[in-house]
C-alpha cells in the first residue's frame, strides 16, 4: 500500500485514493480525475496528522479530560491485555490511568493512511516516554478514523508493544 506521506504514484495510488470520495456514483463512473483523488487522500492524511498532533499535546499535558473529544461518540479503545473501553467517562478514566503510570509523551508515526469514504485506516508505530524522557514502550498502532461533523476522530484505537514482556 502506498503511504500518504511518501508520495507514491501510479495505479495503486489512484485506486487507493479513489476510496476517498463519499459519492458511490463518482466512484463507479471514475469521473474524478486522478489528481483530484490524490489531493483528497493527501487531505485525509494531513487532517489525521493534525489530529495526532492534538493527541500528542493532550498526552504531554496529561490532559485526560480532552481525550474524549479526540474520539467519536461511539468509539472503542482496544488496549492490549485489557477489556475494550467505550464512553466518554471510561475514556477519561483509561487515559488518567495511563498518565498515572508516568507516561509523559507519545510519538506516533504514521506509515500509511487508507481513506475509505467517511472512514480512514491508519497503520503506524508509536514510542512512549516517561517523565525522565526515557523510552518506556514502542510498538505498532492501527486506528480506524471516522469523519464526524467534518472532524477526523479516532473510532477504533488499538496498539501492541514490540518489546518483550518484562519479568514480574
Amino acid at each position: 500500500m502506498v503511504s500518504a506521506f511518501e508520495g507514491g504514484r501510479g495505479e495503486v495510488a489512484y485506486w487507493w485514493a479513489l476510496a476517498c470520495t463519499r459519492d458511490p456514483a463518482v466512484v463507479a463512473s471514475q469521473s474524478i480525475g486522478r489528481l483530484g483523488q490524490w489531493r483528497c487522500a493527501m487531505d485525509v492524511a494531513g487532517r489525521i496528522h493534525e489530529a495526532n498532533q492534538r493527541f500528542m499535546e493532550a498526552i504531554s499535558a496529561a490532559d485526560s479530560a480532552t481525550m474524549p473529544s479526540l474520539y467519536t461518540s461511539d468509539a472503542k479503545i482496544l488496549p492490549p491485555n485489557a477489556d475494550a473501553v467505550s464512553g466518554a467517562d471510561a475514556i477519561v478514566e483509561f487515559w488518567q490511568g495511563f498518565f498515572d503510570l508516568g507516561i509523559a509523551a507519545a510519538q506516533p508515526k504514521t506509515l500509511e493512511v487508507i481513506p475509505m469514504g467517511e472512514y480512514a485506516l491508519e497503520v503506524g508505530e508509536y514510542s512512549l516516554y516517561g517523565d525522565d524522557e526515557t523510552l518506556t514502550d514502542r510498538g505498532k498502532i492501527m486506528v480506524l478514523w471516522k469523519n464526524e461533523d467534518d472532524t477526523w476522530k479516532m473510532h477504533r484505537d488499538t496498539w501492541n508493544s514490540s518489546l518483550s514482556p518484562q519479568e514480574p
